[in-house]
This record gives C-alpha cells, sequence and structure tokens, in this order.
C-alpha cells in the first residue's frame, strides 16, 4: 500500500513539472502532496480525508501534514489544475481502451438528512429532493453520473440535481470517445440513447452496466 501511495504521488508530481505548474514556495504541503492525499483517501479510505492525512502523516509519507480544513481549501484553491488533471488523464485511458467498451451509472451524494433539509445552506429546492428505489430511501443533494472503461476506469463524469431524471446526464456528458464505441447502460437511459446513435453512430444497449 505505502509503495502505491508513493508511485501515486510521484506520477502527480511527475505530471504537474511536464504541465510547468507554479505555486508559492512557502507552502507546508505542496500541490503534487494535496492530490495524492485526496486519491489516497478516495482509493483506500472511502473518501474519509482525515483518515487518508493520518496515514500519509504516520508513514512519514508527508512530513508537514495540513489540519483537515487548511487542506480542503488548498484543495478548493486547486479545483480547476484537478478537473484539467482529470481530463487529460482520462483522454489517454480512452486511447489505451482497446476494446472500446464503457458503462455509465450513477450515485447519489446527500449533502443532509431529511429532517435537516429546512437548514440546509449549500443547495435549496425542490429539485435537489429526489428518491433512490434500489436503496429504498430518499435524498437531497445531487446524483454523480460517471463513464468507465470495462475495468471500471471513470473517464468522464457530470453532477444533477437528485429529482432529474438519469437520462439528462447523457445530454451534459462530453462523451468523447471513438465512433464505435459501445456504452452499457441501465434501463432508466434508453430514450436518449437513441439520439446518441443517430448523432455519432455508437452501438448503445439498455442492459445492466458492466461492473
Amino acid at each position: 500500500m505505502i509503495n502505491k501511495c508513493i508511485a501515486i504521488y510521484v506520477f502527480i508530481d511527475d505530471l504537474l513539472k511536464d504541465l510547468e505548474h507554479n505555486e508559492p514556495t512557502n507552502r507546508n504541503m505542496s500541490d503534487a502532496e494535496v492530490i495524492t492525499t485526496v486519491l489516497v483517501s478516495a482509493i483506500y479510505f472511502s473518501g474519509h480525508h482525515e483518515k487518508a492525512m493520518s496515514f500519509m502523516g504516520s508513514t512519514g509519507m508527508i512530513k508537514h501534514m495540513l489540519s483537515n480544513s487548511r487542506l480542503n481549501r488548498q484543495l478548493h484553491q486547486i479545483r480547476e489544475l484537478v478537473v484539467d488533471l482529470f481530463f487529460q488523464l482520462s483522454a489517454l485511458i480512452k486511447e489505451l481502451n482497446i476494446s472500446s467498451e464503457y458503462s455509465i451509472d450513477s450515485f447519489p451524494i446527500h449533502t443532509c438528512d431529511n429532517i435537516r433539509i429546512a437548514n440546509s445552506k449549500l443547495i435549496q429546492g425542490e429539485i435537489y429532493r429526489g428518491k433512490k428505489v434500489s436503496m429504498r430511501r430518499y435524498f437531497y443533494g445531487y446524483n454523480v453520473h460517471v463513464l468507465c472503461t470495462a475495468d471500471g476506469i471513470p473517464v468522464e463524469y457530470t453532477f444533477l440535481p437528485d429529482r432529474c431524471h438519469d437520462s439528462n446526464a447523457l445530454k451534459q456528458m462530453p462523451f468523447s470517445i471513438p465512433v464505435g464505441s459501445k456504452v452499457y447502460a441501465d434501463a432508466a437511459k434508453p430514450s436518449v440513447t437513441c439520439i446518441l446513435i443517430s448523432r455519432h453512430s455508437w452501438s448503445i444497449f439498455g442492459q445492466n452496466p458492466l461492473r
């Protein structure tokens, strides 16, 4: 695990150097260290930043670990950089995806429980109130729609309010994939797939998404 974390850092650091990324020299943590910590939290700690921070600090991989609030502030400052890195890497992954098979699915992110909706300050409006039938519960927040390769590597994503139908995600996603690629989707997205087929000549099937 430690070796993989080091490999992630080296890859991100080299990539930022190739992009000639400049950052203030008086920072306790570099942007590469911040991005690495966030990726480690997503891969190994289910997105829990504090657990990843504790692991990276206790193992000595990052000597000057920031507090949780300072790490989040620095992460928000480099948001555009992170998004740019994602789409540059996803373009490379698409070129290496010889099978040209992709799957699209979604998962909810709730900002608060139903009882606290009236006090929510992050988002407001009935459009964010939705229901996830498979989970048998209501949500107040967003649905994240992700396009992945057959190996489960994400290459595109978009956010939609909970109440929006899943088919709207196909209108927002760029779908910058080669012509002739196969995209496997569930039954919630067949209505817009016909438009995509006629516009890009893709083979899109209304099936259960690849796992």
